[in-house]
């Protein structure tokens, strides 16, 4: 069936010593039309999305454990009205939504004997154009380039880059900075970009008609492009139009300093 999640799985065991650093690797691949979307969850390790120029989405995870009996992590796979989603879950959840670490349930003496031991899982992502993007972990960076169709990113414990995006993004950490690269902007499409403990910057070619609102708590807000300011000016806050507003870009950190960049002229 086109709808199908298909997989493809294949276990490197690298052992000698049940402390040896492991891996297991599982590839899933689906035809998605433009327009729907991927979904990527994840609890502990890092996500990168990558373009591919047509062809079914492609996410391959990569279990690194050591120890002889790691963490149990599961994965869920499927496809809704909205696309299709691929889930790690950790400590014998069930569903993407559920899930639990059963570190702190480990005995002394199953950590001192490598049982039970932590397991982080690396998704590598391969998106055709137009396919959206939402993907999330919670200890990890995570990174997005060149992807054409909306992109949500999120992370706990990270840093978030979206290098070369096209279209909205939403972007979001608590701990680690937030960078993205636009390479051609639509006013219709909005780019928001938060954190709580980390740097905020957005780059942006020339000729951007917007509105923005940048704000830190501790740090400073910096424009490079000219911007008719409304209401009070202030280091810490800018809310204002760039050339003919109409877009709405939301930059936001709480420790930390907000930079909207200034590329150079657009070949769009």
């Amino acid at each position: 069936m086109r709808r199908a999640l298909l997989a493809v799985v294949a276990v490197a065991a690298l052992a000698c010593d049940h402390r040896t650093p492991e891996s297991e690797s599982s590839t899933w691949r689906s035809s998605l039309a433009p327009g729907r979307a991927i979904r990527i969850r994840n609890l502990n390790g890092p996500i990168r999305v990558q373009p591919t120029e047509g062809g079914p989405v492609e996410v391959t995870a990569v279990k690194h454990y050591e120890g002889s009996r790691p963490q149990e992590v599961r994965f869920v796979t499927g496809t809704d009205g909205d696309g299709a989603f691929v889930c790690a879950v950790w400590g014998g959840g069930t569903s993407c939504d559920k899930q639990r670490s059963d570190r702190s349930h480990r005995s002394v003496w199953a950590r001192i004997l490598g049982h039970g031991g932590g397991v982080e899982v690396e998704f590598s992502v391969l998106v055709p154009p137009g396919v959206r993007v939402d993907v999330g972990t919670t200890n990890g960076d995570v990174r997005v380039e060149g992807v054409t169709g909306a992109t949500t990113a999120r992370t706990v414990n990270g840093n978030v880059r979206v290098a070369g995006a096209s279209g909205p993004v939403d972007a979001a950490t608590v701990n680690g900075s937030v960078t993205t690269s636009v390479d051609h902007y639509d006013p219709s499409q909005p780019l928001a970009l938060k954190t709580v403990n980390g740097s905020v910057t957005a780059e942006l070619p020339e000729g951007v008609d917007a509105t923005v609102e940048m704000s830190t708590v501790n740090g400073r807000v910096n424009a490079e492009f000219p911007v008719t300011v409304q209401g009070a000016v202030s280091p810490k806050r800018l809310r204002g139009t760039i050339g003919g507003g109409g877009g709405e870009i939301r930059l936001e950190t709480v420790n930390g300093g907000v930079t909207l960049k200034r590329r150079g002229a657009s070949t769009s």
